[in-house]
């Protein structure tokens, strides 16, 4: 425990006799590259045989692959078989780019193909604007159409970067097409008859074309406008370092223009004033949510930020009716809240996450927690009944993708707040002088933090069996293609596995570890049917690596009931240690005692992929989607469960130590 607590709190300052090649240096290089130190780290550098690199920061979902998780999961389970699967993941094709789409680039960035008919792109255009532009007001209606004539015109836009917006939209409305829509397409074009596959990528090739020119020449809003929509493409084909890399230059490209400040009396009108704030917002939105999912510090500086998001609906667009209009026709805006869920993203990376929140004492991240989680609270019950999170969904079925994209963001964000203190890494810091013993009027900060353990982790699980119940309820749909905005870029629901994956793992005894196998063997059968999709590759790795992860979890779980089951089997308890016998909390196991034997070679993921029957089959009786059915924070005020006090410090280090689902009172 001494060692974890120094190797987490700020070094001192170099002596000046530190010089390079002094014992003193070769040692601190030495142990900075030993496993025990390496094993610490909940971030990840991948580096392939080729040298390429990813960098994989804690705040996201994927960080129990960590060097930090996959330690804690070769604990668990006494197998080094998950490290090996993330070996072959370090060395599969599908995981990197230039495996996926480098066949593609043929150096050539001057090539460009032919734009479809008039009538084809028309069709195209309208499918855009009525599919992705409704929730993510990136161009002007009019304005884009005015364009668009003259393009079919004997006098089309000169300017290059309107050539870049014109064939990201056609990208972004080739990928949300559905196979009607492609039909149509091809009917009122046979050039297009082809593999509609490759006309994504064939737009988004005429966008690069112009990108130097947008950088180095027109350096105007369209530009600014096509780099966000290359961006949002990247992210639809599963290539998310594309994607951080362009929202990254068009940050800089949006601050050259000044977008972030409100510019009145420069010769703008407001409309032209309006739109630019649009813009800015949604490369605000996308740029933060990556950074986030990634684990990277974003390209914005929100002290530097002149306005706040637009409010109210766009030339008659941006709004969605939440109710019948029989009973209560309202109307709500989802582009708004989007725009200050990202304001809250961005503050859980910089106050939990960042290098600089590691130097802060354990109360004061506490406190952060517990501020961030009352204005995320804040942000939820703004919403109208019938769409706010936590609750079923009440609005017009094709008004639920901006819908089902915030409840899916406040999930994501509700569980980034509450990792860090469940996942511990920033809690090995310093142990503060008010941890000693408190009395049960006045609870000591430890004991405090012990019981928030608890209800962070109830908060995470909670969050990722809603992700998957939203995923397997909304999004295996292919009749509405907004449902492809979704999928083709599959973090949420995969996270929300990782989290089930680790709490199996952790209480393979848990009363609703069969309700969570049905929901991940569901996500499971979803993937498969989504592998239609143009990237099949991505997908079928993504489905083989959980699958993975389901038979380890699963045959884990067999493990531990079978071994409980055997006569001679003893169960321990979390006190032996001190000489005490304690009673086992219902669903723990102890995991110093749960060591099992490694699992067989012979065991395939195809074995566990989900068949019609899994697939069809009821949903778990609990509620797995509204965690309001919880206590709430308000029958409980007051109360202090100190069922782990006399757990061993060396428990609460755990990372992935997960928790039952009590009461919890975020106040500080």
């Amino acid at each position: 425990m001494e060692a974890l607590l120094q190797s987490s709190s700020v070094p001192p300052p170099r002596a000046p006799a530190d010089v390079k090649g002094s014992p003193r240096q070769e040692s601190v290089d030495a142990r900075s590259a030993s496993p025990s130190v390496i094993e610490k780290e909940l971030a990840n550098l991948v580096i392939n045989e080729t040298g390429e690199q990813k960098y994989i920061g804690p705040s996201s979902g994927f960080s129990i692959l960590s060097p930090r998780g996959l330690a804690w999961i070769e604990r668990k389970t006494g197998s080094m078989r998950m490290k090996t699967i993330l070996q072959t993941i370090q060395r599969a094709g599908p995981f990197w780019a230039s495996f996926r789409i480098g066949h593609q680039w043929d150096g050539d960035q001057s090539a460009r193909f032919d734009l479809p008919s008039k009538e084809a792109t028309t069709y195209l255009v309208n499918h855009y604007f009525k599919c992705f532009n409704a929730s993510f007001p990136l161009f002007d209606r009019f304005v884009f159409w005015e364009l668009f004539e003259r393009q079919y015109s004997n006098n089309p836009p000169t300017k290059r970067s309107w050539f870049g917006v014109l064939n990201v939209v056609l990208s972004i409305g080739c990928i949300t097409a559905t196979a009607s829509i492609r039909t149509d397409i091809q009917t009122r074009d046979p050039f297009m008859s082809t593999d509609m596959s490759d006309w994504p990528w064939r737009f988004f090739k005429n966008a690069c074309s112009v990108l130097l020119d947008i950088i180095f020449l027109d350096t105007d809003l369209m530009g600014v406008q096509t780099v966000i929509g290359m961006a949002f493409v990247m992210q639809a084909i599963m290539n998310p370092e594309g994607a951080f890399a362009l929202i990254g230059i068009a940050a800089r490209l949006a601050t050259s223009l000044g977008l972030h400040r409100w510019l009145p009396g420069f010769g703008l009108s407001k409309v032209e004033l309006e739109q630019r704030q649009r813009v800015f917002w949604i490369m605000y939105i996308l740029e933060k949510d990556l950074a986030t999912r990634i684990g990277r510090p974003s390209a914005i500086d929100d002290d530097d930020i002149g306005f706040g998001p637009p409010s109210g609906e766009i030339h008659g667009e941006g709004e969605i009716a939440i109710s019948l209009p029989s009973i209560n026709y309202n109307k709500f805006y989802p582009f708004q809240r989007m725009c200050t869920l990202a304001i809250i993203e961005s503050k859980v990376y910089k106050e939990l996450y960042a290098v600089s929140s590691r130097v802060k004492t354990a109360s004061e991240r506490l406190r952060a927690i517990s501020r961030l989680d009352a204005e995320l609270q804040e942000w939820k019950e703004n919403f109208p009944i019938e769409v706010r999170p936590e609750h079923s969904l009440q609005c017009d079925p094709e008004s639920r993708f901006p819908i089902i994209v915030l409840h899916f963001g406040y999930y994501h964000c509700l569980a980034a707040i509450h990792r860090v203190n469940a996942h511990h890494e920033l809690w090995l810091a310093d142990v503060e002088s008010d941890s000693g013993s408190g009395s049960p009027e006045n609870p000591s900060t430890a004991a405090k933090r012990s019981d928030r353990g608890h209800t962070s982790y109830s908060l995470c699980l909670a969050s990722a069996r809603s992700i998957l119940h939203l995923s397997v309820t909304y999004l295996d749909d292919w009749s509405d293609p907004r449902n492809k905005l979704i999928w083709i870029a599959p973090y949420f629901p995969v996270s929300a596995f990782l989290a089930l994956f680790a709490h199996m793992l952790q209480s393979p005894l848990d009363p609703r570890a069969a309700g969570d196998q049905i929901l991940m063997e569901r996500i499971l059968g979803c993937l498969n049917r989504v592998i239609t999709l143009e990237d099949r590759s991505i997908v079928q790795f993504l489905a083989t690596m959980i699958g993975e992860l389901f038979v380890i979890a699963r045959q884990h779980v067999d493990n531990v009931k079978a071994r409980l089951s055997s006569p001679n089997s003893q169960q321990s308890n979390f006190g032996a240690e001190k000489g005490e016998m304690n009673p086992i909390p219902q669903g723990f196991v102890n995991p110093l005692t749960e060591m099992v034997s490694p699992l067989p070679d012979t065991t395939t993921p195809s074995q566990y992929f989900p068949t019609n029957e899994l697939v069809t089959s009821q949903p778990h009786t609990t509620n797995l989607f509204n965690i309001s059915s919880f206590p709430a924070s308000d029958q409980t005020m007051g109360q202090n469960d100190n069922t782990l006090a006399d757990f061993p410090d060396s428990m609460m280090d755990d990372p992935f130590f997960l928790m039952q689902d009590y009461d919890w009172d975020w106040s500080y």
